[in-house]
This record gives structure tokens, sequence and C-alpha cells, in this order.
């Protein structure tokens, strides 16, 4: 079995006693709102339709994942890598993100709306249709992104470097 699907049925059976999978290899959300998952691996998992409210996630692996239809409203991911990942119509609204990477990945139609983003990462990140809406970000390495066409990491970082002096 995957090490993806492995790690997280095994979590996800222990996060509460209504999380048990309905078939191997599935993961349902039904009464996962507010578990916590450390150390879980979701690399090159595909993750559809799953809604996730006010979860904490710490050390996580989605490096080269796909998220499409994905809700982690409020959620707390420490640590987590998303590289390389694909997320399509996703929200993270109100999440707060503390030294994550979303380096080389594929943001479309993604929702970071009154997100805190803490020491997270978007070098090479393209980013389509995100609503950045009341997002707090700081150190945040922006080098290569690239918003709905336009690189802006060289401006955002020259104008956070003017803002320090």
């Amino acid at each position: 079995m995957p090490r993806a699907k492995r790690t997280a049925r095994k979590t996800a059976a222990t996060a509460s006693p209504r999380a048990r999978p309905k078939a191997p290899g599935l993961l349902s959300s039904e009464g996962l709102e507010g578990a916590h998952f450390e150390d879980v691996s979701f690399e090159g998992a595909t993750l559809t339709n799953v809604t996730l409210r006010r979860i904490a996630i710490d050390d996580a692996d989605a490096t080269g994942a796909t998220l499409h239809d994905v809700r982690l409203d409020e959620a707390r991911l420490d640590d987590a890598s998303a590289r390389g990942a694909t997320l399509t119509n996703v929200s993270l609204q109100g999440a707060a993100i503390d030294d994550t990477s979303f380096e080389g990945a594929s943001l479309s139609n993604v929702t970071f709306a009154n997100a805190k983003l803490q020491d997270a990462s978007f070098a090479g990140a393209t980013l389509r249709d995100v609503d950045l809406s009341g997002v707090t970000i700081q150190d945040a390495n922006v080098r290569g992104l690239t918003i709905d066409g336009v690189d802006v990491g060289d401006l955002l970082s020259r104008a956070a470097s003017r803002a320090r002096r």
C-alpha cells in the first residue's frame, strides 16, 4: 500500500472515534472537525471533495499532491510541505499557516481570505484566481511567484526590503 494512504488511514483512525474510513483507502471527513494530525504523508495523493474544518496538521508532506474541492477553513498548518502540489477550488479561509512550503505549486481558485501566513514559501509557485483579501503575510519567500500570469516575486521582495529600512 502506498505510504500516503497507509499513513492517512492510520492517523484518521486515531483522530476521533467516528473518524474510521468507510472502506480501505478512503478517508471520510465525517467526525474529523477539530482533529489533530501529526507527521502525516499525503505525498502524491489526490484529495477530492473533502471538508476538514478547524483541523491542525503538524509536519505534513503533501509534495506533489492534488487537492480539488477541498475546504480547510480555520485550519492550522505547521511545518508542512505542498511543494509541486496542485490546488484547485481549495479554501484555507481563516487558516493559520506557519513554516509551510508551496514552492513550485499551482494554485487555482484558492482562497486564503483572512488567513495568517508566517514563514511560508511560495517560491516558483503559480497563483491564478487566488483570494488574498485580509491576509497577514510575515516573512514569506515569494521569489519567482507568479500571480495571474504576472511575476510579482521580485517586486514584492523589493517592497519588503524598502519597508524594513
